[in-house]
């Protein structure tokens, strides 16, 4: 805070347009924001590896194509 007293004084901390509890509320919430389209994309690409390493043992235990 100290550097940005003399190299960025417009910036909002040091202006005192808000404190460092409305910026980490902000940061959460981004952090948050951020984590939603992850999740959307990330879960049904592991989803979809368990079911495939499920089907794979599945047909090994029955006399399928043994692993090497």
């Amino acid at each position: 805070l100290e550097v940005d007293r003399i190299n960025k004084p417009d910036r909002p901390l040091i202006t005192g347009e808000g404190s460092g509890g409305e910026a980490w509320t902000l940061a959460w919430v981004l952090y948050v924001a951020a984590l939603i389209p992850t999740w959307w994309i990330f879960v049904p690409i592991v989803a979809s590896m368990i079911l495939l390493t499920l089907v794979c043992i599945a047909r090994a235990a029955r006399g399928g194509r043994k692993f090497r």
